[in-house]
């Protein structure tokens, strides 16, 4: 009766061996899977960090204009009063008083404007 029981304990060892084995595959075929989806997901990651490089960029070009734009948007502003002096000091020089106002400041806006354009 030792032969019938060392059979049965065989029969249960392959049985569970074939389990085990396919259990294995399974989790091979699930590594698989995760490293594709790892490789996808480090991708991604690389195109990301590669896109926030340039918008990092763009922001400081953006401040850079925005600063720019604000310079100029005083100077043109200041050059609007002086134009306006000019009017007021042209109009009264007609009338044969006052003399030219603003001459020097202008140039000075002038040339801030040369270098900010070459800028």
């Amino acid at each position: 009766m030792g032969k019938p029981q060392d059979t049965y304990m065989m029969e249960e060892g392959k049985h569970r061996l074939e389990q085990l084995e396919d259990v294995n595959m399974e989790l091979k075929d699930d590594n698989v899977k995760l490293g594709a989806q790892l490789e996808r997901a480090l991708t991604q990651i690389q195109d990301k960090e590669a896109e926030n490089e340039v918008v990092v960029e763009m922001e400081k070009e953006c401040a850079t204009l925005k600063q720019n734009l604000k310079v100029l948007e005083c100077l043109l502003d200041e050059n609007y009063l002086v134009a306006k002096d000019k009017s007021k000091v042209m109009d009264n020089s007609k009338q044969g008083r006052g003399k030219r106002a603003g001459k020097g400041r202008w140039r000075k806006n002038v040339l801030l404007l040369k270098k900010i354009s070459i800028d």
